[in-house]
Order: C-alpha cells, then sequence, then structure tokens
C-alpha cells in the first residue's frame, strides 16, 4: 500500500507499506566474499572504452591477477607480443573500432597458438559464439559481469578439470 498526505505549501509524505516476510533477511556479497576463487599471473584486458577496462582491472586485481589494458586492437597486439610468456588470459571486446575483437584474436594466435583468449560481448553467448564457432576461443563472457562470473570463468579456461 502506498499513503500519501499532502499540504498545500508544506509538501507531501509518502509512507509505503510492504507485506512482511518470515525469511531471514539475505546480505548481498556475503557468500560471494567467502568463496571467491583467487587465481594469478597477468591477464590482458582489451576492451575500447576506457570504463569498461578499468572496472574489468579492478574486478581482476580483486582475484589476486596483475593487469594489462589496452583500448584499441593495436594496442592490444603490442601489449601482447612484449609480455606472452607473463600474460595466462586476455580478456578481449568483440566489437571495437578499426580493428575488430576476431582480427585481434588472429594476431594473438599468430604469435602465441595456444594462448587463451575469452571473448566478452553485450551480445547474446548463442550469436556470438554461431559466429566465432571452430576458431578455438577459450570461452565467452557476456556483458555486464560480475567478480564472481569473470572468476568462475578464468577459473575453468585456466584450471580445466582433467
Amino acid at each position: 500500500t502506498i499513503k500519501v498526505y499532502s499540504e498545500h505549501g508544506k509538501g507531501a509524505t509518502f509512507k509505503v507499506l510492504l507485506p512482511s516476510s518470515q525469511k531471514a533477511p539475505e546480505v548481498a556479497g556475503k557468500d560471494e566474499a567467502k568463496e571467491t576463487w583467487r587465481g594469478c599471473g597477468t591477464v590482458l584486458v582489451v576492451d575500447d572504452e576506457e570504463l569498461i577496462c578499468r572496472i574489468s582491472s579492478q574486478m581482476l586485481s580483486r582475484l589476486g591477477f596483475k593487469v594489462m589494458s589496452a583500448t584499441s586492437g593495436q594496442a592490444a597486439i603490442e601489449l601482447f607480443k612484449t609480455n606472452k610468456d607473463a600474460i595466462v588470459a586476455v580478456l578481449l571486446d568483440e566489437s571495437m573500432p578499426q580493428m575488430s575483437g576476431a582480427e585481434v584474436y588472429t594476431h594473438i594466435r599468430k604469435i602465441k597458438p595456444v594462448a587463451r583468449v575469452i571473448f566478452c560481448s553485450g551480445y547474446p553467448e548463442s550469436d556470438m559464439m554461431s559466429r566465432l564457432a571452430g576458431m578455438g576461443l577459450a570461452g565467452f563472457l557476456q556483458k555486464p559481469f560480475t567478480v564472481r562470473s569473470i572468476g568462475d570463468k578464468l577459473r575453468a579456461v585456466l584450471e580445466p578439470a582433467g
């Protein structure tokens, strides 16, 4: 129920009455913080949006990774070429100006054929994977992602069951 009390010249008061619950309140993030997987090594984040690079870097740092970032395909290729032995995974945006994620991926795989590249996109995974089928991707990460989802994906890529 919503109750509104209003007096001309004095303002309004709104009361929102919600039904009570017998369930104990859930604490957001409590379990996530306790069970978050931690990795190691360097991850290269490639996205043309600087804000996404910065947020992704913060998430990856929380997971224990060192992070390098690039906001263009060419910069990513140069960083990868110089640091290929330290980089354990690449998070690569598929849609970028000048050079697409697929083009960057091709260059990275020429430099290091076993590079673990995870494509990131706001497009649905089914659309992206059908377009990128057969390329040998390590995985796909749907944007927007959380610390938990990025950690789960990297864990699956870096510690495959076997």
